[in-house]
């Protein structure tokens, strides 16, 4: 079912409703410390408290069912930041240089967070 569909059902019910996505892992979760995308008007301030245990960082993205579609922007970038990763790691495997200090060293200038977890959790630099 449709997000702000669902949203208007359960505010039709005396509810109230927000989408609110997270992102940062795992890692994030154990140290509450994911950012949060909410979407809906009437319900986020009443859950901003429990919200604010979660993550850190809470961003009203707007109305109901933004807050999946800024997970959703969130994911493409993600998935471009990994295959950009990869790319580069196997031009620098490929020419015979080793990925670990590759990774080491794109980190003073081509630093990313997806680098920065994929290249550490593969490469133990």
């Amino acid at each position: 079912m449709k997000t702000r569909a669902f949203a208007a059902q359960v505010e039709a019910l005396g509810g109230a409703y927000v989408d609110a996505p997270v992102s940062g892992g795992t890692h994030g979760a154990k140290e509450g410390s994911l950012t949060i995308m909410a979407g809906g008007e009437k319900a986020l301030e009443r859950a901003r408290p429990m919200l604010k245990v979660l993550g850190a960082r809470l961003t009203h993205a707007g109305s109901d069912g933004t807050g999946q579609i800024a997970k959703a922007a969130n994911q493409v970038i993600v998935g471009l930041n990994i295959c950009a990763v990869a790319e580069a790691l196997m031009l620098a495997s490929y020419a015979g240089a080793d990925r670990a200090k590759v990774c080491k060293a794109l980190t003073g200038g081509a630093d990313s967070k997806v680098l920065e977890v994929h290249g550490q959790a593969h490469y133990q630099w």
